[in-house]
């Protein structure tokens, strides 16, 4: 297993997972997505480490859609919809985001699918490489605790 440490499942109550809004426990929903991008983002960083930056990156998109919507949760009480798109789900869970941050989701945007289909457009070195180093407070933005602050 290339040496990554093996986690234990992020644990759930399926039944607090509805497909609808109906009897959902909004708290183990949140738990359950937060936790979930905590680990990606861990997973992330070995890949990181590891060199396997297209891997990487892709965790990185997984661990960041996880954090937004346990915030569309928080703001809409409903299960979040089954969609990638990191800069459709800050305008579903009404987080104000400056237009920065939001180029940023854009432009992160294309690692979900090169991580699923490497050949896909957009995808290759040069792509990647524009993530490979983010700056000390690009980094900070992207951690989960911080993405996940006040929602």
């Amino acid at each position: 297993m290339s040496g990554l440490a093996l986690r234990r499942p992020v644990e759930y109550d399926k039944h607090a997972l509805m497909e609808n809004g109906a009897g959902m426990d909004l708290q183990k929903q949140i738990h359950y997505w937060r936790n979930g991008s905590e680990e990606d983002m861990e997973v992330a960083v070995e890949l990181l480490e590891k060199r396997r930056i297209r891997h990487a990156l892709f965790y990185a998109h997984l661990a960041l859609e996880k954090m937004l919507k346990a915030h569309v949760i928080g703001k809409t009480t409903d299960v979040p919809p089954r969609i990638h798109n990191l800069a459709r789900l800050p305008e579903l869970s009404g987080l104000s985001l400056p237009p920065d941050r939001r180029v940023f989701l854009e432009r992160f945007d294309v690692y979900q699918m090169e991580g699923r289909y490497p050949a896909a457009k957009g995808s290759g070195k040069r792509t990647t490489a524009a993530f490979c180093s983010p700056s000390p407070a690009g980094r900070a933005w992207l951690s989960p605790r911080e993405v996940g602050a006040g929602g």
